[in-house]
This record gives structure tokens, sequence and C-alpha cells, in this order.
């Protein structure tokens, strides 16, 4: 993954002051699926907008590196749903996507087997 801007293949972009210290490596194999989903959808790559920075729940899987979140505020209706539809069947078991108003949250979530 990289912080590259623009359309380039091998980068998953992520927003300036994205703090990525800590993420775990499950976490990159997520947001490495939702980035082929995105792109396989409108030929770019996905933008990761926040991992362990910003302010989430106390209970929130980003402050373990376990979370991420991903614009889709750029997304039509119709695009939003596609781009759900088709990250969630490249997601592997054990990770939760979520539609929120603006963005998605992604969280690697494998119930009862991680501390």
């Amino acid at each position: 993954m990289s912080s590259r801007r623009g359309n380039e293949a091998e980068a998953v972009i992520f927003k300036d002051g994205v703090y990525v210290r800590g993420v775990s490596a499950e976490l990159v194999l997520g947001l490495s699926a939702l980035d082929s989903a995105h792109r396989e959808l409108t030929g770019e790559a996905v933008t990761v907008t926040s991992v362990s920075d910003g302010r989430h729940g106390n209970k929130s899987l980003h402050y373990s590196g376990r979370g991420a979140d991903v614009r889709t505020r750029h997304l039509s209706a119709e695009e939003r749903q596609a781009f759900f539809a088709k990250a969630s069947d490249y997601l592997p078991e054990d990770f939760d996507l979520v539609a929120e108003s603006d963005h998605f949250h992604l969280e690697f979530d494998p119930r009862g087997r991680l501390p």
C-alpha cells in the first residue's frame, strides 16, 4: 500500500494525516479486497480516510489496528450499493463492512478468536 495520490495501479490511497502505525496484517488484506472491488467498479484506487487516527467509539477496532474507513461520498447511491455488494463478496470471513453516510467502515472481527 502507498500514500501516493492518483490512479496508479499498485496504490491504495491514504488521505493526508491518516495514521497507520499498528495496522494488522488482516486489515491490510481487507483493504486490498475493498480496493479490488472499487477498482473493478470505478477504475480507481480506494481512498482510506481513517485507520487508528480520528475519533471513534471506546470499543472501536480502529485503535487496535483492525478497523478502517474508506471514502464513498464520491459515489452515487447505485454505485455505493454495487461497491458494498462486490466488496462484501471479496472480503474473507471474519470481516464486517458497515455502510455509514459518507464512508464504509471495515473491521477485522473474528468473534471469540482474538483478545
